[in-house]
């Protein structure tokens, strides 16, 4: 049996999942930075907890954006034992090309220089990065419970490797040209967990595409297992392109919990969908507010007293991020810092 943590900043743009294996065990699926305290997030969790790093035995990336990736690199180089996994819809020989072009540009804002700085710690560290697609084996396996893979598939990796090379010609041909992240979403992986008594899926922020890429064949298979979910991560923030009101209805448990990170940044999820979810389960729950809070401003007489001394204050936000927790072993939901019930 194990526990789900999913912790997300109180700014709306970061997640990340750890899993409190069997035998102390820990998983950490995808990361965020802390911006104030300059720790990633699972980092500052495993330590507050007083767990040790070496029981760290894997770190999943799901897909290449940054509310996903950063701080990856530091919680590899402190957690020695982890093993590192991420898509083979990512890893490829014209991913690499694109990466080693787009290195040349020396931007502080350059966001594939994170990827860069995992890949060098891997080779500082002798340790490989796992390449995982449906079929793969396994990442975890236990008496209790196995942590699978649904997706990447064939069709979805050889897409993105025609995609990879259509950006490399563009950089190739233009002068000034940031390689757009556009569908990154989709080479998510997602993780299928079950234990003795339910099943669980984490899809990063997969979304809908078609019947070979994305959520519906994943979903077209589990409706023929009939595997009923009863912990998922709601993808994407909860944004309408990873939601199928049929797909949902068939698959999730009468009683499944539902976790979500906001996204600030793009308003997500927004009412109208918090509306439709709520027709699946009445167990919805958030690692922060689903409206932007401004309250990191100070108010208008501060602001010009502090600006006439030449002060760098700046305001703390006490909630800096939020977690919804739930335990396999005693079916028991905890909610930390900003999380709420939706």
């Amino acid at each position: 049996m194990y526990t789900s943590k999913l912790i997300g900043l109180d700014s709306g743009f970061g997640e990340c999942i750890i899993l409190e294996l069997p035998e102390n065990k820990i998983g950490i699926i995808d990361c965020c930075f802390n911006r104030k305290s300059k720790i990633a997030v699972p980092l500052e969790y495993l330590e507050n907890k007083s767990i040790d790093l070496d029981n760290v035995i894997f770190v999943v990336l799901t897909h290449f954006h940054q509310d996903h990736y950063l701080g990856i690199a530091e919680v590899l180089a402190k957690c020695k034992n982890a093993e590192f996994f991420t898509s083979a819809a990512l890893v490829c020989e014209p991913f690499n090309m694109l990466l080693a072009l787009f290195m040349e540009f020396q931007s502080y804002f350059n966001p594939y220089k994170e990827f860069q700085n995992i890949i060098d710690e891997l080779r500082k560290s002798n340790r490989k990065i796992n390449v995982i697609q449906v079929g793969s084996s396994p990442i975890y396996s236990s008496k209790y419970l196995e942590i699978t893979i649904e997706a990447p598939n064939e069709y979805t990796i050889n897409e993105y490797r025609a995609h990879y090379y259509t950006l490399i010609r563009k950089l190739l041909d233009t002068t000034v040209f940031i390689p757009a992240k556009k569908n990154f979403n989709l080479q998510s992986i997602v993780l299928r967990i079950r234990s003795t008594n339910a099943n669980t899926i984490l899809g990063g922020d997969l979304e809908y595409h078609n019947d070979l890429i994305g959520w519906e064949p994943i979903f077209k298979s589990l409706k023929q297992e009939k595997a009923p979910i009863r912990l998922f991560k709601v993808p994407h923030h909860g944004s309408q392109n990873g939601y199928n009101f049929d797909d949902w209805n068939l698959v999730l448990d009468k009683n499944s919990i539902l976790k979500i990170t906001p996204f600030h940044r793009f308003q997500l999820p927004p009412p109208s969908q918090i509306e439709k979810m709520k027709r699946h389960s009445t167990q919805i729950y958030s690692t922060a507010s689903i409206v932007k809070q401004n309250s990191k401003n100070h108010p208008p007489h501060l602001r010009k007293l502090i600006k006439d001394f030449g002060l760098n204050i700046k305001r703390v936000n006490p909630n800096l991020s939020g977690s919804v927790s739930y335990s396999f072993i005693d079916n028991s939901l905890n909610l930390e810092g900003s999380a709420i019930s939706l």
